[in-house]
């Protein structure tokens, strides 16, 4: 069965805290995306591909939460509400989850299914700086390719050890 990773809870509670922080009405796209930079998934991700112009990427986007969402400004807080391309986004991350093989949906995973939102200024900020799909995605794939291995490599030396110390088939 799929689950989030422990760190998607905390991506939106923080999010929440930002769009609180602003006076916000609702949680956006890009709410998500500036607090998702801040994960170290996202961030090492990020800041290992050469296109990738990462400070300038939360610059633009801190500038957007901050100074041009005065539209969804009120005065009446109390918990903001996720808008209906959070809800999007969310179910194609982990429905891209499920497909890709993965048992639990991550940071990268949202910051993937984000970029089906096309008229969202949050995939507007991340084109502009160097993020495209296809360099989260081939970096993902890769990642894959290198945990399958380790594991595949860990079972091997786990089963020598157990038959080493006694423990095994018979």
């Amino acid at each position: 069965m799929i689950e989030p990773d422990e760190h998607l809870k905390a991506i939106f509670d923080e999010a929440v805290k930002v769009a609180r922080a602003n006076d916000h009405e609702y949680i956006t796209l890009e709410h998500i995306a500036l607090v998702l930079l801040t994960q170290p998934d996202v961030a090492e991700l990020l800041k290992s591909t050469k296109q990738v112009k990462y400070p300038n990427l939360v610059k633009d986007l801190t500038e957007h939460v901050e100074q041009k969402l005065n539209e969804i400004k009120t005065k009446q807080v109390e918990l903001p509400k996720r808008t209906q391309a959070i809800d999007r986004m969310v179910n194609r991350a982990f429905t891209q989850a499920i497909f890709s093989g993965h048992d639990i949906v991550t940071g990268v995973h949202l910051l993937n299914s984000m970029f089906n939102e096309k008229e969202s200024h949050a995939v507007f900020y991340l084109s502009k700086n160097g993020v495209d799909k296809n360099c989260i995605q081939f970096v993902d794939k890769k990642n894959r390719k290198i945990v399958d291995y380790l594991l595949s490599k860990m079972s091997n030396y786990i089963e020598l050890l157990l038959i080493c110390v006694g423990v095994g088939s018979e």
